[in-house]
Order: structure tokens, then sequence, then C-alpha cells
């Protein structure tokens, strides 16, 4: 599971995500997931994000590269509801009082 923030950065993934693509969580926060799609259409990421942003959610699959440069089948289900939900879970975590 990868969460990326509202400008499509790398805010948290879970660890086994870390492994797959073969970086650490310190390397991660603050890319841009998309980057990783294999397609011969390079604008393949951007055009999934505005349809994610534009229909509050999206279903697809691609192809994405991963730590050892294989080609791997990636399943992607994302609603923005969620992004936001799981966003104020983490400021609530990190907040002094959360």
């Amino acid at each position: 599971m990868c969460l990326v923030d509202g400008d499509r950065l790398v805010v948290a993934s879970s660890e086994a995500a870390y492994e797959l693509f073969g970086t650490s969580r310190d390397e991660a926060v603050g890319t841009d997931p998309g980057r990783r799609i294999l397609d011969d259409d390079p604008a393949l990421g951007d055009k999934l994000w505005q349809r994610l942003r534009h229909t509050n959610q999206l279903f697809a699959e691609t192809c994405v590269a991963g730590a050892d440069g294989r080609s791997l089948a990636m399943a992607t289900n994302a609603s923005q509801a969620e992004m936001i939900r799981l966003r104020s879970g983490i400021d609530s975590a990190r907040s002094p009082s959360g």
C-alpha cells in the first residue's frame, strides 16, 4: 500500500511496498510513485492521476518496475475520500495531542 498526498507525492507506504520497489522510507517519501509505471505512453501516470482527481475513483491495472528491474502487474484501487481520511489519521497520529 502506498499513501500519496494531493501533489501525488508519497507520504507513507507499507514495508512490503518498500521491499517490492527496493527503497527505504526516507528514499520513498516525497517521490512520485507514477514514475515507476512502465508503458509506451510516458504520460500514463499523469493521466491516471487526473482521472482520480476528476472522478474521485481510480481502478487501473498497470505494469511497474520492481526493485530487480522486472515488470510487475499492479492493480490500483483508490479514491480521494480514502486519501483524505487516511491523511487525517496520519496527521492525528503525529500531533502531540493525538
